[in-house]
């Protein structure tokens, strides 16, 4: 059992966040948006869903940050595989989070995901600043909920928890 002061030590450091998209210029604008709050320590990128499932478990990311649509894996897919090793928060940032075809959103959903935004809300040009906010207060409340990061969860599919 951790201590009083250790687990205020632990509120303290800032959330690290694996961030996953196909495109660079996305990669950029996830790393100029979670710069913005001291909270939040970006700790690696990812191209992938592929690679992203490959360096959380030497990362050991508190967030998983992902595109849901992806050449080789996809964030979703990324996102099953995450959970079933007991991953920490996966939240998808998505082109397709308000289109007519929310089949992204609800398979997102039931792949594990802690929650699912726009791409253009937090990101684009127009982006409103409450909710990029808003967003990355949902990120670092996904971690308050599940503090462990990949690769120290206990699985109940494979017992150790580490991602193979």
């Amino acid at each position: 059992m951790a201590s009083q002061d250790q687990q205020q030590e632990e509120m303290q450091r800032p959330v690290e966040v694996l961030a996953v998209d196909n495109s660079p210029t996305a990669r950029r604008a996830i790393a100029g948006l979670l710069a913005r709050d001291r909270a939040i320590r970006l700790i690696g990128q990812a191209e992938t869903g592929r690679q992203a499932v490959r360096m959380c478990d030497r990362l050991k990311p508190g967030v998983v940050l992902t595109d849901a649509v992806m050449p080789d894996m996809d964030g979703v897919e990324a996102t099953r595989k995450l959970m079933e090793h007991g991953a920490p928060p996966v939240l998808i940032v998505t082109a397709y989070a308000e289109s007519a075809d929310m089949d992204v959103v609800f398979r997102a959903t039931g792949a594990g995901a802690a929650d699912v935004v726009s791409k253009s809300d937090v990101l684009g040009p127009d982006a409103d600043p409450q909710l990029q906010t808003g967003s990355l207060s949902r990120a670092k409340g996904a971690v308050a909920a599940r503090p462990k990061p990949c690769g120290e969860h206990e699985s109940p599919h494979r017992g150790t928890g580490k991602l193979r």
